[in-house]
């Protein structure tokens, strides 16, 4: 399942964010390899007790290397379990649609252990901010830290959809893929096929799209909504993600090009790749805002 009632940041900082909702999270560095990892004057590596230790004697970066879906209601956590003798900051990095990069430093200057918890909605980045990217900057002999998550908090109490990929949906596979449970595969020598989800739901103008992949291998996804009007005549799909790696991803709903006409949606989802590329699907979630 996306959500978590019982989340990272929940247990690690106590934080009563579950109140707000259900915690689904987009990262956390336990989790990380050091593939996710961007360094630039920074050394990594893991630590003995967990977490990782980063050494930038002169100042340097440790950044993560994809970006991430931005959400007002979102949060970050922050846990350093020893400074290092130095100092460090957290950065995050938003973009826009234009491509405009805007910086801030929600923490910063910062020379002891400490568990930190940002509010995105608190921390600077415009409200038409589309994407994020989390960066440490370090200047210390061997800085522990415990623990980086981004997360987002979701009421999931009346979702518009939920899709489990358990079989209970009806899934329409076209002659270029395999829908195996939650295995999404292509059928050997085509390049792309969809599956489209044979139910429809009444379109919000503001809400929140997931999907969760719980394993993508020499492949692209992309997330679709078909769309209708209210006399049921078909409009244009509009495209709601793209991803060529596993984990969660989302968009906000009122940064699409929906028509205005656009009264219900349901969703497709295509694979397209190499030969032998798979998916497995672990949830698909659409919200209201």
């Amino acid at each position: 399942m996306i959500g978590n009632r019982a989340g990272f940041v929940a247990l690690l900082l106590g934080a009563s964010v579950v109140a707000r909702g259900e915690e689904l999270n987009f990262f956390a560095a336990s989790r990380a390899s050091e593939a996710d990892w961007r360094k630039d004057g920074a050394v990594m590596m893991r630590a003995p007790e967990g977490g990782w230790l980063i050494s930038a004697t002169n100042g340097g970066w440790a950044e993560v290397s994809r970006s991430f879906p931005y959400f007002p209601e979102g949060v970050v956590a922050l846990l350093v379990g020893d400074a290092g003798g130095g100092e460090y900051a957290l950065e995050l990095r938003g973009m826009d649609e234009a491509g405009v990069v805007t910086a801030v430093r929600p923490i910063e200057h910062e020379q002891t252990a400490a568990r930190k918890l940002v509010w995105l909605k608190d921390c600077g980045l415009a409200e038409a901010t589309r994407s994020m990217q989390l960066s440490l900057w370090v200047r210390a002999s061997g800085l522990r830290l415990t623990e980086l998550i981004y997360s987002t908090i979701a009421d999931l109490d009346d979702p518009l959809l939920m899709e489990n990929f358990d079989g209970a949906g009806r899934w329409l596979a076209d002659e270029s893929v395999k829908l195996e449970g939650r295995r999404l595969s292509l059928v050997s020598g085509r390049p792309g096929g969809v599956v489209t989800l044979d139910e429809r739901r009444e379109l919000p103008r503001a809400g929140r799209i997931f999907l969760d992949v719980r394993e993508l291998e020499s492949g692209e996804l992309t997330f679709r909504l078909l769309l209708s009007n209210k006399d049921g005549e078909a409009l244009t799909p509009v495209e709601a993600l793209r991803t060529e790696a596993a984990g969660l991803c989302g968009a906000r709903l009122e940064f699409l090009s929906l028509p205005e006409d656009a009264a219900t949606f349901r969703i497709q989802i295509e694979l397209s790749g190499a030969e032998g590329a798979f998916a497995v699907l672990r949830q698909a979630l659409v919200i209201r805002k």
